[in-house]
């Protein structure tokens, strides 16, 4: 009989309880396959320490090499690390073996390919009148999918008038690490302060940057009010 462990597999990762949702063939086959579906001669693989990680990894590694591609093992390493790696070093895929937040018995693989130096930032939708609390967003003309889109210009803290919509930076980053470079001489900004808003407004220049407009509600613990409705949140939810 075949088992079929589809359940394990996400709209942005692999996870789930290790040995119920996905075992180690799935592993095998997601390393198996990965280097064609990503035209890579080279994986970057990293992984966590939950107990079932070195036999996930065993296994990948394993379909890697069998699919005749290299490994690059980073060990023990978080999942921004293996990004930095993946982008920093111009790795094809790069696999990081881990279920972040979740119960131990969980487990799963992050997979990452080649961005050509695009970043992405999660945002989210804020009333108008509170925009002038964040980063805010423009949209490049008729990109926006729903979820997803380019952007044009990004402005710190901006005034009502000033801002050009109410999509806000929700402090979700993953950036090229070319960021570092605008960011060792750029000027205080907004409050006197070294805005990394401001980095990433003179990189769009150079470089590509998204948005994502994440689901689900989140909560601004930065002020009393948005502490307390998270905690409030919490115990609705047990």
């Amino acid at each position: 009989m075949t088992v079929c462990f589809m359940g394990a597999f996400h709209a942005y990762d692999i996870r789930g309880v290790y040995n119920v949702d996905f075992d180690k063939e799935v592993a095998y086959k997601v390393g198996y396959f990965l280097p064609e579906l990503l035209s890579a001669d080279k994986v970057l693989v990293g992984r966590d320490a939950r107990e079932s990680s070195p036999e996930i990894h065993d296994a990948l590694v394993k379909g890697i090499t069998d699919a005749g591609a290299d490994v690059y093992d980073v060990g023990l390493s978080t999942t921004p690390m293996v990004y930095f790696g993946t982008a920093h070093y111009g790795f094809k895929a790069s696999v990081q073996i881990t279920a972040s937040h979740n119960p131990a018995e969980y487990n799963g693989m992050k997979v990452s390919r080649e961005n050509n130096g695009a970043s992405v930032i999660g945002c989210e939708e804020v009333p108008r009148e509170r925009v002038s609390r964040y980063g805010i967003m423009k949209m490049a003309e008729g990109a926006f999918d729903g979820r997803v889109f380019t952007l044009e210009d990004i402005v710190e803290k901006p005034s009502l008038e000033e801002a050009p919509s109410n999509i806000a930076v929700a402090g979700r980053y993953l950036l090229d690490p070319a960021v570092f470079s605008y960011l060792k001489d750029q000027r205080a900004g907004v409050g006197g302060e070294i805005q990394l808003t401001d980095a990433i407004r003179r990189m769009l220049a150079e470089k590509k940057v998204f948005g994502y407009v994440y689901p689900g509600k989140r909560h601004d613990i930065g002020n009393p009010q948005g502490y307390f409705k998270a905690l409030e949140a919490m115990g609705e939810n047990g």
